[in-house]
């Protein structure tokens, strides 16, 4: 399950506990809680690109070419703030942003120092670009026969920046390769934002049970015994799903000091329980499909 485009709740689990960020190398709290203050006034829409580009995870590769290493970097500092270059993945929705925030997911080595900046760009920043892929809605013909993606469609884009400026107060991690990826772990900002995709998650389930639901009574396919079973097995994924979300809600845990998370025993298991889920789904979808279309050819 990936992250969903929007970041509020990545950003609000981070604010939750803003001393995280007073005690790294370079001590930025007071940005934090600013932009969190700027986020929630103003009703911005962030996506995030926290991840470097595939092919860059292995430095070593482009050492011993002699090339620059593709992965977003502070590649210079000013008075009014950092210059960075490079490239970040994969902003989900990043075309109807306002906003990018820029991080590090995965670990750092401690000599990659440089990659280690945490910072919100705007969307039309000069230097930044977005590599969108092609929207499923280009090949939308008609809302007939592709209703959803004739309304929504959230385009994956790499994020690519050439000397963007960042002023030093939209700046929230800098030069501490530890603290760059800590600081989603060390606040409940991890757990609040994959609460919000297992939710999201749940919601698609919903959404397919109710179509193949909607798909098999009107065709009649819902008396045929194969099918009901294989209706039955798709309820049974949503509700255990409903069950593992409301369990995270229920059973919450009272962290950090004076605030309620999410339980993230319960929530990191429905995590896993989505990927792992994922194949059975699409087992019971396509079983679904072959059912239904016996019951046509019959009738």
């Amino acid at each position: 399950m990936g992250c969903s485009a929007a970041r509020p709740s990545f950003v609000t689990g981070l604010a939750v506990n803003p001393t995280v960020f007073a005690a790294g190398i370079r001590p930025y709290a007071e940005n934090l809680v600013t932009y969190y203050h700027h986020m929630r006034e103003q009703d911005v829409y962030a996506a995030y690109a926290v991840l470097p580009p595939q092919a860059a995870r292995d430095p070593a590769f482009y050492q011993k070419q002699n090339l620059p290493i593709p992965s977003l970097q502070v590649v210079r500092e000013d008075d009014d703030g950092v210059v960075i270059s490079g490239m970040k993945m994969l902003a989900t929705g990043a075309i109807f942003a306002d906003e990018i925030w820029i991080g590090n997911l995965f670990p750092l080595a401690p000599d990659q120092v440089k990659q280690a900046v945490t910072c919100a760009v705007p969307c039309n920043a000069e230097g930044l670009s977005l590599w969108s892929r092609q929207p499923f809605e280009v090949n939308a013909k008609n809302e007939f026969d592709s209703p959803l993606a004739w309304r929504f469609d959230e385009s994956d884009s790499m994020v690519m920046c050439d000397n963007v400026k960042v002023p030093w107060e939209r700046v929230f991690v800098m030069d501490d390769a530890v603290l760059s990826r800590e600081i989603y772990i060390r606040t409940p900002s991890h757990c609040y934002g994959n609460h919000q995709s297992n939710v999201r998650l749940w919601a698609k389930l919903r959404l397919i049970v109710g179509l193949a639901s909607r798909v098999a009574q009107s065709t009649g396919a819902d008396q045929v015994p194969a099918v009901r079973d294989i209706l039955g097995r798709l309820c049974a994924l949503e509700a255990t799903l409903g069950g593992m979300i409301h369990g995270q809600i229920e059973a919450w845990e009272h962290w950090p000091d004076g605030f309620a998370t999410f339980n993230r025993r319960y929530m990191y298991a429905a995590l896993n329980w989505g990927t792992e889920m994922y194949s059975q789904l699409s087992i019971s979808c396509a079983n679904f499909r072959a059912a239904g279309s016996s019951r046509c050819r019959q009738a």
